[in-house]
């Protein structure tokens, strides 16, 4: 983007961001466990112990915000990550555009605003939106020539998935195959090393593991691609919903019949799919947040290629086909449409839940001091990042087993080990407070 539109098109999407947190500022599992991490380095200590996989952008992010203090950084950060998810479809839009003119740009924006959770995630606070937009930042940079650059931007996208690592080493062995200045060899072979460090370095200090975060992510989750009979080609099946058919028609019909990079993007795309696959084989989830990146890039060339499909279609088989085939696409669209709906429902039951009600429970107990100094604290296991991050305790110092003396904040009916060693003190709408102490 021109460095006017791109200021403009940032601070659009910043204030958009900023009227999405009069709907919800509760941020999800993973963007919460982010928060503390960033709260303890900027007192100088990190704790890994009862929190996902290290993810090293987001922490980058949330360390300066923690400086805000407690009430402003989920705020903050909730402005990153959805002006982020903002700005992934603005560049979506302007990569098809790039490629395939201005139609291609509004059907690719489309598909991505439409594309099964996406903003779901991106409201609730996930990575997603901001990988996506690093992702699509780097294809545009490489679009218009500046290739350094953009192999700089896809190392900082690594920092948050590492299924982008593939795709990336590809690209930067061919810039150095390319062009061999000494600034473009150090960025290449520094930046890998530096990436690295970033994903490795921080699980060793803090747990004296290398590979706690690959192992931690190996955690079972029930019903995920990972635990199925066939991970690999589960994981492709449920890929297969993120987007409105009609794009994959529209990827194929690019693939075949535009040259350069939309090809480029089609390899990226695949390898992106075939990693998250091999990845479930090994014991990942798979699951279908770990797929919005190669779901965008097929936006991009859905985009492209769905108005070379509609003429085609309209050419072979008349405008009587070439109806029905646009009913269908509205079928599609329409069941996007609904798939985005169910999202804002579950986000709204979040915000309550870790909201006023998780206000309510807590003041049921007493307050947080009263919560502190009653034994062992627990919770249910997805609950376990919003109750830490309110006490201001590490997540270790959260349990998800119940013992006595202790007080235990258990989400609805959720199961939670030996809950009966403590008495029930109430229950309110989506909590129940069970304490001896």
């Amino acid at each position: 983007m021109a460095g006017g539109r791109a200021a403009i098109t940032v601070a659009a999407c910043l204030a958009l961001a900023a009227l999405t947190l009069l709907i919800s500022d509760q941020p999800a599992y993973d963007p919460t466990a982010w928060l503390i991490w960033g709260r303890e380095l900027s007192e100088g200590t990190l704790s890994m112990e009862g929190g996902p996989s290290w993810k090293p952008l987001p922490v980058v992010f949330t360390f300066g915000f923690a400086f805000a203090g407690d009430d402003a950084a989920p705020l903050l950060w909730f402005l990153a990550a959805r002006a982020s998810g903002f700005l992934a479809v603005a560049l979506c839009f302007k990569v098809a555009a790039r490629i395939g003119g201005r139609a291609a740009g509004w059907l690719a924006a489309g598909g991505l605003v439409l594309a099964t959770d996406f903003l779901f995630n991106v409201l609730r606070g996930d990575s997603e939106g901001l990988l996506i937009a690093l992702a699509l930042g780097a294809i545009d940079l490489h679009l218009g020539g500046r290739r350094r650059a953009a192999l700089a931007v896809g190392i900082v996208a690594g920092l948050i998935r590492p299924e982008v690592w593939i795709p990336l080493a590809g690209y930067g062995l061919w810039l150095v195959a390319r062009d061999r200045r000494p600034a473009t060899v150090g960025l290449a072979f520094g930046g890998a090393a530096g990436l690295l460090a970033a994903w490795f370095v921080p699980d060793y200090l803090a747990t004296g593991d290398w590979l706690r975060g690959a192992n931690r992510a190996q955690n079972p989750v029930a019903g995920s691609p990972g635990q199925s009979a066939f991970p690999f080609g589960l994981t492709f099946a449920y890929a297969s919903i993120m987007l409105a058919w009609p794009f994959y028609a529209g990827a194929v019909w690019a693939v075949r019949k535009r040259p350069g990079p939309v090809r480029g993007i089609a390899a990226a795309a695949i390898a992106l799919m075939v990693t998250v696959g091999l990845l479930a084989e090994l014991g990942f989830t798979g699951n279908i947040r770990y797929v919005a990146l190669p779901a965008a890039l097929v936006a991009v060339l859905g985009g492209v290629g769905l108005p070379g499909v509609a003429a085609a279609a309209r050419e072979r088989f008349g405008p009587r086909v070439f109806a029905a085939t646009g009913l269908a696409a509205a079928l599609a669209v329409c069941v996007c449409v609904g798939i985005v709906g169910y999202g804002g429902a579950r986000l709204t039951r979040e915000e309550y839940v870790f909201g006023s009600r998780l206000d309510a429970v807590i003041a049921a107990a007493g307050g947080e001091e009263a919560i502190r100094a009653c034994g062992q604290i627990s919770t249910t296991r997805f609950e376990r990042q919003a109750l830490a991050y309110r006490l201001e305790l590490p997540p270790g110092e959260v349990w998800t087993t119940a013992e006595r003396p202790g007080i235990a904040l258990i989400r609805g009916e959720r199961e939670h080990p030996n809950a009966s060693a403590l008495p029930v003190v109430t229950r309110l709408p989506d909590w129940t407070l069970r304490r001896a102490c």
